[in-house]
């Protein structure tokens, strides 16, 4: 299935898609937690490293394409330019419908 054709979620047929890195928030949370616990030992400098490091994984993660409403992720889809990232006030349009 390629991203120019597709226009409509094919379980849900929503047509608003929102792209995402695919990197894994387990590890992304656990990276925070130890420059957190390491940043009373480096007076904060781990903090800067996380961060560094956080830049440097999204620079080589790629982007994944994901639903709106039901929330399907579509990873071995291109993500066309068009497609921002997520937007707060079009998932809450979702959520009330």
């Amino acid at each position: 299935m390629r991203a120019e054709l597709m226009e409509l979620c094919p379980k849900c047929d929503c047509k608003d898609f929102y792209a995402e890195k695919a990197f894994p928030k387990k590890i992304g949370i656990a990276i925070l937690l130890v420059a957190i616990i390491a940043s009373f030992w480096t007076y904060g400098l781990s903090l800067i490293g996380a961060a560094v490091l956080d830049g440097l994984i999204s620079l080589f993660v790629p982007a994944r394409l994901v639903c709106y409403r039901c929330r399907v992720v579509f990873a071995d889809v291109p993500v066309p330019k068009e497609v921002k990232g997520f937007d707060h006030h079009i998932a809450e349009l979702y959520n009330y419908r």
